[in-house]
């Protein structure tokens, strides 16, 4: 779920995992903030 309160799909095929239809390419690379994920496009926030 977004923060604005919209659902999102989230779906594993094999060793990939799609958010909303993109692949996360990279999986959790540290940094000194926090941790994050590189995807292959753009993840589009719905409209509110």
């Amino acid at each position: 779920m977004t923060l604005g309160g919209k659902e999102v799909t989230v779906f594993r095929k094999g060793n990939q995992v799609l958010i909303n239809g993109v692949k996360i390419t990279q999986a959790d690379n540290v940094a000194r903030n926090g941790v994050m994920h590189t995807v292959n496009n753009w993840l589009v926030a719905p409209v509110l």
